[in-house]
């Protein structure tokens, strides 16, 4: 059975890139979020961490970027084992 997941790694990449290529800064959106700290984007554009925006968080970064957040997100199928 195959099963489409998240890849973390490369959605963090992806959202690093995107923030980059409309030009504006970790502390831009922060901002734009009314985020308390700059820490949890940070966290966000680290492969390593793990760490992904909240639904609520990715929709609203989505419409700062001018794209859905289907564009953000990028998916992969892993397969399970049989049961």
């Amino acid at each position: 059975m195959r099963l489409k997941v998240i890849d973390i790694a490369e959605t963090s990449r992806r959202i690093r890139d995107q923030v980059a290529a409309k030009n504006l800064k970790a502390s831009d959106i922060q901002k734009r979020l009314h985020l308390q700290s700059i820490q949890g984007i940070y966290a966000w554009y680290s492969p390593k961490s793990k760490s992904l925006p909240s639904l609520e968080h990715l929709l609203q970064l989505a419409d700062i970027l001018n794209c859905t957040m289907e564009d953000l997100l990028v998916t992969r199928e892993v397969e399970l084992p049989e049961e």
